[in-house]
């Protein structure tokens, strides 16, 4: 079973069943993982199987 709270801070019209975004565009992992004392390893795989995943491949160029 899967279970997770999350805080929504205070929105009125938020449902059961909307979706969410855990971490991802503009919200990276690393920052959820200072919140959680974690790294992002644990994080990511913590989510199970079920969850669906989407991936994307960012390329930073530095100079």
């Amino acid at each position: 079973m899967d279970l997770i709270t999350l805080e929504l801070g205070g929105h009125d019209d938020d449902v059961i069943g909307d979706p969410v975004v855990l971490w991802g565009e503009g919200f990276v992992v690393e920052t959820v993982v200072s919140w959680a004392d974690a790294v992002p390893y644990a994080l990511n795989c913590g989510v199970s199987g079920r969850i669906p995943r989407i991936s994307r491949l960012i390329i930073r160029r530095f100079q």
